[in-house]
């Protein structure tokens, strides 16, 4: 029997094929400081960044303009 991981909103990730993932990452010439395996986890973090930003550009006037003395 084979196992899946899942994560709703993505297809499953399979074990057997994340070895192969993970050495595609590590032998890179230049590999990322952090990755995603699936593509649930990148959809995810998009929807957060993006509301973070928001709230981040909101306080811009009030806080961080009168903290550098603007």
């Amino acid at each position: 029997m084979s196992r899946t991981w899942f994560i709703t909103g993505g297809d499953a990730v399979r074990p057997a094929h994340v070895g192969a993932a993970i050495l595609a990452v590590t032998d890179a010439a230049e590999p990322p400081l952090r990755v995603f395996f699936g593509s649930a986890p990148l959809a995810i973090s998009e929807q957060v960044h993006a509301s973070r930003l928001q709230t981040w550009r909101r306080y811009t006037a009030a806080v961080s303009a009168p903290a550098e003395g603007r």
